[in-house]
């Protein structure tokens, strides 16, 4: 199984766990890491260790981050290169993606898939609502 690390500034990877919980159950192996205004990037590269260390007998890790090129995905990037475990980092995540890649990783092979499935759902969730005129019907841009 793939272990799944949330992380992101503030209360980003609580409030995404939060979601998870209400609109598909605890999720197994599913770890939020916070990191608050007085957070050093030593502490949060602790606490990253240690939320990788929770993830008990998992294959893999994908990591989900806020931001592309804040400090989590930042930490998460130097991790990945240090641990000794096959992992992902996606930057810009969003709670579809998260939801879809939790779902699906009894049933994708290898965390190359789950992660180009992460990546893709992401982007099909970005979408621009546009009020019609009179007359025609409401779209969704893409």
């Amino acid at each position: 199984m793939t272990g799944i690390i949330i992380t992101g500034h503030g209360s980003f990877a609580a409030g995404v766990v939060s979601v998870l919980n209400l609109l598909i159950g605890k999720p197994e192996n599913c770890e939020a890491v916070k990191f608050e205004p007085e957070d050093s990037i030593e502490t949060l590269t602790k606490n990253m260790k240690a939320a990788i260390d929770r993830l008990f007998g998992v294959d893999n890790i994908l990591v989900f981050c806020d931001l592309t090129g804040g400090s989590p995905f930042n930490t998460a990037i130097q991790l990945k290169m240090s641990v000794n475990m096959d992992m992902e980092v996606i930057g810009g995540a969003n709670i579809p993606m998260i939801i879809e890649t939790v779902m699906s990783r009894q049933v994708k092979e290898g965390l190359e898939e789950l992660t180009e499935l992460a990546v893709s759902t992401g982007k099909a969730q970005i979408i621009r609502f546009v009020k019609a005129e009179m007359g025609e019907e409401e779209e969704y841009d893409e």
